[in-house]
């Protein structure tokens, strides 16, 4: 039991961790969706 938890709060860390590294890099990733749409567009 006390291992499940663990693993869930490693995930909710790493989960929170991931969200606040795509806020900061977020014009980054937006510039990255739009060039991954204009590629699948062309394909």
């Amino acid at each position: 039991m006390k291992c499940a938890l663990s693993i869930t709060l490693f995930f909710a860390l790493t989960g929170a961790a991931a969200d606040a590294w795509l806020v900061q890099n977020q014009d980054d990733w937006t510039e990255l969706h739009t060039f991954g749409m204009y590629i699948k567009s062309l394909l």
